[in-house]
């Protein structure tokens, strides 16, 4: 785990060709009835757009991949025609925009969304190698802004949580992922690989010292999950999901879709939702959790 990114590596990358990058927010009203994620992947010369929202106990998604322009040097904008993503300021702010119609994934019905946020850093990104030649590195934060889903709007400081990664994709390197998340206090991604299972995550105390985590476990209960681990001492989180979660699949490199059934060609399922935390000292917190397994079509 590295906390010393350089400033150049929150921006997009130059690209070579089977190479892909995707930068992403995932976020959440505090009490979970509206979350969503904010996504673009490119490939050297094409980007795959992804606004997702689920309000109300439906899935709401525009995605869209088209040709778009390669870079020659690392770029502060990592927008697409539609997604609006831009880095004001490396591993600590960001700028997230959103305007155009969304369809169900249950109906033929249509909505228009628009996404204004602004992202603010709670802790120092951490960077982790995954395989030979992919990078990704984690952040948690606050959004604070605006979404507006056909009549309704939800404003306020939502938890959030950001990924940028780059490099060649390890596709085939991954069985299945858990991850948990609470912006500013926890991070634990759990990989199961065809050599066994390991793991990468820090855990961040209230006075925000970092500590990466030891041997994490992860356990379920009858109302959800637990996590504890050395670094965290006698802290205990519990948690359970606040609702049911954006569920997604991944093909080869740079090809992913949100819809509940699988097709073939896939090969992971992800399931993505906000989550409820509580520690046994009394605290509370909102965060996500995060499950990813193999599909065997």
């Amino acid at each position: 785990m590295d906390i010393h990114l350089p400033p150049r590596d929150d921006y997009r990358h130059v690209l070579q060709p089977g190479e892909h990058e995707a930068v992403y927010f995932v976020f959440t009203t505090p009490t979970g009835d509206a979350f969503g994620i904010a996504r673009a992947l490119f490939s050297h010369d094409a980007v795959l757009e992804m606004a997702t929202v689920r309000a109300g106990g439906r899935t709401w998604v525009f995605q869209q991949r088209q040709p778009w322009p390669a870079i020659t040097q690392p770029d502060p904008d990592a927008s697409g025609p539609t997604v609006r993503l831009h880095c004001e300021e490396p591993w600590a702010r960001w700028q997230i925009g959103f305007d155009s119609p969304v369809h169900a994934t249950d109906s033929a019905d249509v909505l228009p969304l628009t996404l204004a946020f602004d992202f603010h850093a709670t802790c120092p990104p951490a960077g982790h190698r995954f395989g030979p030649a992919y990078y990704q590195a984690e952040q948690g934060g606050r959004l604070t802004g605006a979404l507006t889903l056909g009549a309704q709007t939800w404003t306020g400081d939502w938890p959030c949580i950001r990924d940028h990664t780059w490099g060649r994709r390890p596709m085939t390197l991954v069985d299945g992922c858990q991850v948990v998340a609470i912006p500013g206090r926890l991070h634990l991604v759990l990989v199961q690989t065809p050599d066994g299972l390991t793991f990468f995550g820090r855990a961040i105390n209230a006075a925000g010292d970092v500590h990466p985590l030891v041997a994490p476990q992860l356990t379920a209960t009858d109302s959800g999950w637990r996590v504890t681990d050395p670094a965290l001492g006698a802290l205990v989180w519990d948690f359970h999901r606040l609702s049911a979660p954006l569920i997604w699949h991944l093909g080869r490199a740079g090809v992913e879709s949100v819809r509940d059934a699988p097709q073939p060609g896939d090969l992971l399922r992800e399931e993505t939702g906000p989550a409820r935390f509580t520690a046994n000292t009394g605290e509370t917190c909102t965060g996500f959790f995060d499950q990813l397994w193999r599909v065997n079509l």
